[in-house]
């Protein structure tokens, strides 16, 4: 008997068969029930989420002359199997990427006034729509606005934004979520008690779930590859890390304790175990990042540390990811990386908001070494540049023209940390004094929200409406500090600069000028003509 692979055979075949969809399956059912049928539907979502599979449901119970009152297609009549097998003509079923010219999108149309053999609906399944040519495209257009009564179009893609409006405009759009982990762990359960598989623990079934990132597909195929190793179909812990590549669950919690507790030399042997077991760096980083998440998200207030500890951390592990990849050393960026945030305390001086460093690393044992719980200020990689604040003496200094960057600069003498933080954001409008008091307004960007929650903490507002009043000369109770949340538009680039913005925007002008001025420099003008080239490229070091 040929063996057929887990996403094969349990592939949907009615609409309650379809998991993680119900919005769009309740709207496929009523228009079916209320007989309204459009002319085209679009289906977009990632793959392995149920889009084809949707579509050949819905052709199913389009054709099907023994429609159950469920709303559902038979199954047994000629038209499914047929349907099933590829072989009905009434419902064509096209790969977008492999029938991508404007000749086979003519083909298709020449073809499309002919009436069904059996039923109403003569039925168009085209996946992969995206990869359709702009030529065939327009060749669709007319048609697609204008189609034979008898004619049902049913696109599916994983990358819509690739699909012209003019296409758009004429479908009903429906978009297919990722799959829940709640929902992919029922159908996992479903299917292990079905296919007789086992497990050593539910956190297998956990594991494997969120290898799969929200994909049907992709998950039944990690269970198939984690099955051809193991015996007896009974999957354990540690056959799971070994068919993937992963890193043992038992490691991965390990290295997130030593790294918390601060303890080096145990990140540094646990980290080492891991790459002898032939653990790809990514899976460490995902592995690690999925256990800080679900920390962040499920805090417990009597741990050694704080959440905008986690937050720091987190968001470290994700910027520096792509450093490690891009590495040709990733094992040893890896490395260093996983030690720079163990060793997190030891980059900030004791303020008291902040926290010392950590002169020696606790033992790591099965619960975390109890260490001080205070926020982590997220370092600046390099001081804000800023004019200098004058030293004059108090009668003489002009408190009226100092400004935010002044502030800045002088905060930054006084704590670093916090002038990284406060970098993170910006002034929206001027500095105002109004009726003896001082309004200052700090905006950040949604993607900067961690430094803004950090700075709302009630001992940093505190003391940095203290020091706001300081350097404004201005009485404490007169500094009104308000902090906002600028939403940014995933339409539309944002005009708002956080003051770390605006640095980096002035180093990338004056880089450009400096490239510029190099490639029309007179001696390389030279150079390219004596050579008979063209400098395309031009590398600028970091040195002053």
């Amino acid at each position: 008997m040929v063996y057929q692979v887990l996403s094969r055979k349990w592939r949907p075949k009615i609409f309650e068969d379809v998991i993680g969809q119900n919005h769009v399956v309740k709207s496929l059912k009523n228009m079916i029930e209320a007989e309204k049928i459009g002319h085209a539907y679009l289906f977009s979502g990632t793959r392995g989420v149920g889009k084809t599979t949707l579509a050949r449901i819905f052709a199913k119970t389009l054709k099907c002359p023994n429609r159950k009152e469920s709303i559902n297609p038979c199954l047994k009549c000629q038209v499914c199997l047929d349907i099933d097998k590829d072989a009905c003509l009434d419902v064509l079923e096209i790969d977008g990427a492999s029938n991508n010219s404007v000749d086979n999108i003519r083909q298709l149309i020449d073809n499309i006034n002919y009436i069904p053999l059996i039923g109403k609906y003569k039925i168009y399944i085209i996946d992969e729509v995206h990869m359709l040519s702009t030529s065939a495209f327009n060749a669709l257009l007319k048609t697609l606005e204008d189609p034979p009564k008898h004619v049902v179009f049913i696109f599916a893609t994983t990358e819509i934004h690739k699909l012209p409006d003019t296409v758009l405009s004429r479908c009903q759009r429906y978009d297919l979520r990722n799959v829940l982990m709640k929902d992919l762990l029922e159908q996992l359960k479903k299917i292990f008690l079905a296919e007789n598989i086992r497990i050593e623990n539910n956190t297998i079934l956990e594991n494997l779930c969120r290898l799969g990132d929200g994909s049907v597909r992709d998950t039944l195929s990690i269970v198939d590859q984690v099955l051809n190793y193991c015996e007896n179909s009974f999957i354990t812990e540690e056959a799971m890390t070994a068919a993937l590549g992963l890193a043992k669950i038992s490691s991965i919690q390990d290295l997130t304790l030593a790294i918390l507790s601060g303890h080096v030399e145990k990140v540094k042997t646990v980290f080492e175990s891991l790459i002898l077991e032939n653990v790809e760096p990514t899976q460490i980083v995902k592995a690690l990042l999925d256990k800080f998440f679900e920390r962040i998200n499920h805090f417990d207030e009597s741990a050694g540390y704080s959440r905008v500890e986690l937050f720091w951390i987190f968001e470290t592990l994700t910027k520096d990811l792509d450093w490690i990849l891009k590495s040709i050393s990733s094992e040893k960026v890896l490395e260093v990386l996983l030690l720079k945030i163990t060793m997190r305390r030891a980059f900030f001086k004791s303020e008291k908001s902040q926290i010392e460093p950590v002169s020696e690393a606790p033992k790591v044992t099965t619960d975390l070494a109890p260490v001080e719980a205070a926020p982590v200020p997220i370092p600046a990689p390099t001081p804000i540049a800023a004019p200098a604040v004058e030293t004059a003496t108090e009668h003489a200094i002009n408190y009226e023209e100092r400004t935010w960057k002044d502030f800045l600069t002088f905060i930054f003498k006084k704590s670093p940390a916090s002038a990284a933080n406060l970098g993170q954001g910006n002034i929206l409008n001027p500095i105002k004094r109004e009726g003896g008091e001082l309004l200052i307004e700090l905006g950040f960007k949604s993607s900067g929200k961690i430094f803004l929650d950090y700075l709302q903490d009630k001992a940093v507002f505190e003391k940095l409406g203290k020091n706001i009043a300081e350097f404004f000369g201005v009485n404490h109770n007169a500094v009104r500090l308000v902090l906002k949340l600028i939403e940014e538009s995933p339409t539309s680039e944002s005009t708002f600069l956080s003051v770390m913005d605006e640095e980096e925007k002035k180093i990338d002008e004056e880089k450009s000028k400096t490239e510029y001025d190099l490639l029309n420099d007179p001696i390389v003008r030279k150079t390219e003509q004596l050579f008979n080239s063209k400098v395309d490229k031009v590398i600028l070091n970091n040195r002053n």
